[in-house]
């Protein structure tokens, strides 16, 4: 199981505080547990025996890939990833896998432009979906 990140609800959504740890949905929140290996909870007759969590915008959920970028830093779903050729893209699931979807493409044939993320861990990671510059930026383009 790979874990998840978000940002606590009493966090603005863009400011970048992502919290680290397992998912819990619930009741229609989502929370992620931190500090703790996801085999130490457990239900006893529908109650779940937690250490700390946190409430987090369901929004800014997602999971680790299971794939670093070229500075050793974890890839996480709604993140901005740039390749070595430059192209910037957003890291989503799709077509069976995780791939990279170009943000700043002119054609929108979504299904040409799906790329592979194993192949192109030359890149890094420069920033996720939710951070200001990234929306202050789309807002121009758009």
């Amino acid at each position: 199981m790979k874990p998840y990140r978000g940002i606590p609800i009493d966090k603005p959504i863009d400011c970048g505080e992502f919290v680290y740890g397992w998912l819990v949905e619930s009741g229609g929140h989502s929370y992620i547990i931190v500090g703790i290996n996801p085999t130490f909870v457990y239900k006893t007759d529908n109650i779940v025996l937690l250490q700390s969590y946190l409430r987090v915008h369901p929004s800014t959920v997602g999971q680790q890939i299971g794939q670093q970028d070229k500075n050793k830093k974890e890839i996480y779903k709604g993140d901005k990833y740039k390749d070595a050729e430059g192209i910037v893209s957003n890291v989503e699931w799709g077509l069976g896998e995780w791939s990279l979807f170009p943000i700043d493409m002119k054609t929108p044939v979504r299904s040409l432009y799906w790329r592979n993320i194993c192949k192109k861990t030359q890149g890094e990671v420069i920033g996720n979906i939710h951070d200001k510059e990234s929306k202050d930026e789309t807002q121009k383009d758009a």
